[in-house]
C-alpha cells in the first residue's frame, strides 16, 4: 500500500477514469444571485447529439458522461435572454467549469459566446495531463508510437535501460512516472483494461491516426479506479460524426535518401539497404445523421533491411582438430609426473579422439571470407523484416433521447525476423485483439448508468530459428522433444567463436485472456456528484515455455587448457565432446501455466461542490484479490504460513518428494484477499475566484 499527500499550485489537473467528460457550472443573474431550476443544454457539435439538466437550488448544474469534443452549451429561464457557449472544448476525463451569469430580458434574444479554447479545469484535485489530437498528429514520431508522448507529462520518463523486456511488447517503448517501475502502469482503452497481466504493458497500441486523444494521470486517482501505483494511461479513439472525415497516408524511408553512418564510412563499409513503408487510412461519417455514426482505421508497416555481421569461425584445419600456430592444446586424460596435464603432439588431436556429433557441429561453421581482422574472419549481410498490421472498428449509436450503445473491436498482428547465422536467430510476434460495448442510460437529467464490457486477448511468442527439426537426433545428440512445436536446434556455447541455437528458453508461447464488466451509476444530488460502481474482471493464461529439450552446452576451454586455466578458445574442448557445462529437460511439466482468478471492485465517489471555489473529492474503493488457481492443478507455490511448499488440493504427485508438503485447500495456490479498503480525499480551491486553483489529496491504493 502506498500514501501519498502532496501539495500543489497552479497545476493543471484532469478527472475522472472514464474517456468521457463533464461540463459543471453555477448560473447567476446579474446582480449574482442564483438562478434555480436553468434548463442547460450541452450539445455535440460534431454529432448533433443533446444532453440536457436543470440547475438546482442552488443554481450549481452537472452534465456528465460526455463524449471527448466540441460542445455547445445553452441555458434558457424565465424572465433572461438565452446564453450559448461554443464550442467548449472537452478532453478525456476532463472536468470543465462554465459559470453563466444571465442578463435580464426575453427569452427569444440571446447573447452568444465563442471562443475555441479549452477551459481550465478546476474542480478536481487529480493530477495529469492530456496529449491532445494536434499534438498527436503533428509531433515527428519515428515509430508513430503514441506512448512516445506520453513522456511530455511532467514526471513521466522513458523508463530504464533495464526494461526491455517491455519496451519489446510496446514496440520500442516504455513508461515510467514518478520513479515508479514501469509495469505499474494501468493502461486503459475506451474506459476498458488493456493490460497484459505478467508483465503489465499494454497490449493494443493503436495507430496515431486512430487515437482522438490520451491522458497520462501521475496522481490523485478518482475511487473508481484501482490497481496502479505509477499512471493511468486512458486512450480514446475517435468516432465518427455528422461529416466525413478521413485520411490516407503513407510514411517511407529509403537507403537512396540515407547519408552514410560515421563509423560505416570510417571501416568502408558501403551505405545498406533499407526500405521501410508505414502506411494506412482512416475514415469515419454518419450512418443515420444525429443517430448513428462510424470510424475505422487501418494501418500497416513493412520494413526490409540488412545489418553487416561480423563473426569469428574455426578454419578448416581447426575443424578437424589442428590448432598449429595457436597456444600449446593439453590432453586432459594425460597427466605427467608433475600432476599436469600433458600437450597434444604437434598440438593436434588425434582423429581417434574426436566426438561424432561435435565433428557434425563444427562442420555447419561457413568458410572464412575475411582477412586482416584477428577477432573476426566471417561476414554476412543479414536482414531483419518486420510486419504489423492493425485494425480498429467503432460505432456509436444514439438509440434515443435517453438510450445511447458504443461498441469497439481491435486487431493488431507484428512480427519480426532477427535472422543470424547457425540457427541463433528468431521470430517475435504479437497478435493482440480487444473490444468494448457499453451502453449508457439516462434516467433523468440528474441521474444516469452506464454499463461497459470490455475483453483482451493477448499473445506473445519466440521462435526459434529451425523449429519443427530434430536437429539432436540428426547430430547424435540426446533429446526430449517429441513433437514438432518442440524440435529445434541444440544451444551451443563455444567461448571465442560464433555460437550455435541462440536462446536456449525458447520457444515461448504467452496467452492471456481478461473479461471485464463495469457498471456505474452518477447521480447529481444538489450540490453533490455521486458515482456508485463496480468492476468485475476474469483473468486467464497459459505460459508454454519448454526450455533446453533440445539441450544445452557450453565449451569454453576447460579441459584443454593447463590445469586450472582455460584454453584460448572452446572448439577443441567441443571436438572432444568435453561440455563445461550441459543441461537438458524433459518438456513435460512445461505446459502447466493454466492459470485463473478473478477480482471485483466496489467504490463510491463524491464530488462535492462545497462552495462556487471549493470542491472536494471523496471516495473509498474496495478491491477483492480472487484466489489463483491452475486448471490442471499442477502448480505448486511456497506457503509462508507453513514455511513449506504448498500444492493444490488435488493436485497429482508422481513422485515422493524429499521436502515439506502441505496441501491448500480449494485447489487454491493463494488464498482470496479481501480487506483491501482504498480511501480517497481531496480538494480543489479557488481562493481568488478566475482560474488560479490550490489542491491538496491524499489517496491510499494498492498495487
Amino acid at each position: 500500500m502506498k500514501a501519498v499527500f502532496s501539495l500543489l499550485v497552479f497545476a493543471a489537473c484532469l478527472g475522472a477514469q472514464t474517456t468521457t467528460a463533464r461540463i459543471t457550472g453555477v448560473i447567476t443573474d446579474a446582480s449574482g444571485a442564483i438562478v434555480p431550476n436553468a434548463r442547460i443544454v450541452a450539445t455535440n457539435i460534431a454529432t448533433g447529439i443533446a444532453r440536457p439538466t436543470e440547475s438546482a437550488g442552488d443554481g450549481a448544474y452537472l452534465v456528465t458522461n460526455l463524449v471527448v469534443g466540441g460542445y455547445s452549451v445553452s441555458v434558457e429561464a424565465t424572465g433572461f435572454k438565452r446564453f450559448e457557449q461554443k464550442p467548449v472544448l472537452l478532453e478525456v476525463d476532463q472536468t470543465v467549469r462554465v459559470d453563466v451569469s444571465l442578463k435580464p430580458g426575453d427569452t427569444k434574444e440571446s447573447i452568444t459566446v465563442e471562443g475555441g479554447q479549452t477551459l481550465v479545469n478546476t474542480d478536481t484535485s487529480a493530477l495529469g495531463q492530456i496529449v491532445d489530437n494536434k499534438t498527436i498528429i503533428q509531433m515527428p514520431i519515428g515509430a508513430r508510437n503514441f506512448m512516445a508522448l506520453a513522456t511530455l507529462v511532467p514526471g513521466a520518463t522513458a523508463g530504464a535501460p533495464g526494461n526491455d523486456v517491455n519496451r519489446s511488447r510496446q514496440e520500442g517503448v516504455s513508461l515510467s512516472v514518478n520513479g515508479q517501475r514501469v509495469e505499474h502502469n494501468n493502461f486503459m482503452l475506451d474506459g476498458v483494461d488493456n493490460n497484459a497481466t505478467l508483465f503489465g504493458n499494454a497490449i493494443v497500441v493503436p495507430s496515431l491516426d486512430a487515437v482522438q486523444e490520451f491522458k497520462v494521470q501521475t496522481s490523485s486517482y478518482s475511487a473508481e479506479y484501482g490497481r496502479a501505483a505509477g499512471a493511468v494511461v486512458n486512450v480514446a479513439l475517435k468516432n465518427g460524426s455528422n461529416q466525413i472525415h478521413g485520411t490516407l497516408f503513407e510514411f517511407f524511408r529509403n537507403d537512396k535518401l540515407d547519408a552514410n553512418g560515421f563509423f560505416a564510412n570510417f571501416f568502408g563499409n558501403r551505405r545498406q539497404p533499407l526500405r521501410q513503408n508505414v502506411f494506412g487510412a482512416s475514415v469515419g461519417g454518419p450512418a443515420i445523421k444525429n443517430k448513428l455514426f462510424w470510424f475505422v482505421n487501418y494501418e500497416g508497416l513493412r520494413r526490409r533491411d540488412l545489418n553487416v555481421g561480423g563473426f569469428l569461425v574455426p578454419t578448416p584445419a581447426q575443424r578437424s582438430g589442428d590448432f598449429s600456430g595457436l597456444p600449446v592444446l593439453h590432453n586432459p586424460l594425460e597427466i605427467n609426473a608433475q600432476n599436469a596435464r600433458v600437450p597434444f603432439p604437434g598440438n593436434r588431436i588425434p582423429e581417434s579422439r574426436l566426438n561424432a556429433p561435435a565433428r557434425r557441429i563444427a562442420a555447419l561453421y561457413p568458410q572464412a571470407n575475411l582477412t586482416g581482422d584477428p577477432s573476426r574472419n566471417y561476414q554476412q549481410a543479414l536482414s531483419s523484416p518486420s510486419d504489423r498490421d492493425q485494425a480498429h472498428g467503432r460505432g456509436d449509436w444514439q438509440i434515443s433521447s435517453k438510450d445511447s450503445l458504443m461498441g469497439r473491436y481491435s486487431w493488431t498482428d507484428r512480427e519480426d525476423l532477427a535472422n543470424n547465422i547457425l540457427y541463433n536467430g528468431q521470430i517475435t510476434g504479437n497478435k493482440h485483439k480487444g473490444g468494448v460495448l457499453a451502453y449508457t442510460r439516462v434516467f433523468s437529467p440528474l441521474a444516469l448508468n452506464e454499463i461497459r464490457f470490455g475483453f483482451t486477448r493477448y499473445r506473445f511468442s519466440l521462435i526459434p530459428d529451425g523449429i519443427g527439426r530434430d536437429f539432436p537426433a540428426e547430430l547424435g545428440l540426446p533429446s526430449f522433444a517429441a513433437s514438432t512445436d518442440l524440435q529445434r536446434f541444440p544451444t551451443v556455447n563455444v567461448t571465442n567463436f560464433a555460437s550455435f541455437g541462440g536462446n536456449d528458453a525458447i520457444p515461448l508461447l504467452r496467452e492471456e485472456q481478461v473479461y471485464q464488466l463495469i457498471d456505474q451509476f452518477t447521480w447529481i444530488r444538489g450540490k453533490h456528484g455521486i458515482k456508485i460502481g463496480g468492476d468485475w474482471r476474469k483473468y486467464g493464461n497459459r505460459n508454454f515455455q519448454p526450455q533446453t529439450s533440445a539441450g544445452f552446452y557450453v565449451f569454453n576451454g576447460s579441459f584443454t587448457g593447463e590445469r586450472g586455466r582455460q584454453y584460448a578458445n572452446g572448439l577443441a574442448d567441443l571436438l572432444l565432446g568435453l561440455p563445461q557445462q550441459q543441461r537438458i529437460l524433459n518438456p513435460v511439466g512445461f505446459d502447466a501455466g493454466r492459470l485463473r482468478n478473478q477480482k471485483l471492485s466496489l467504490y463510491i465517489q463524491d464530488d462535492w461542490n462545497f462552495h462556487p471555489r471549493l470542491t472536494l473529492n471523496l471516495g473509498i474503493r474496495w478491491e477483492r484479490d480472487g484466489a489463483w488457481t491452475e486448471v490442471n492443478n499442477r502448480w505448486g507455490v511456497f506457503d509462508y504460513e507453513s514455511g513449506s511448499v504448498a500444492y493444490a488440493k488435488d493436485a497429482k504427485l508422481d513422485v515422493d518428494l524429499r521436502y515439506p508438503v502441505t496441501r491448500f485447500r480449494n485447489n487454491e495456490l493463494r488464498r482470496a484477499i479481501n480487506n483491501n479498503i482504498a480511501p480517497r480525499a481531496g480538494l480543489a480551491w479557488r481562493p481568488f475566484g478566475g482560474n488560479v486553483p490550490l489542491r491538496t489529496w491524499w489517496t491510499a491504493r494498492w498495487e
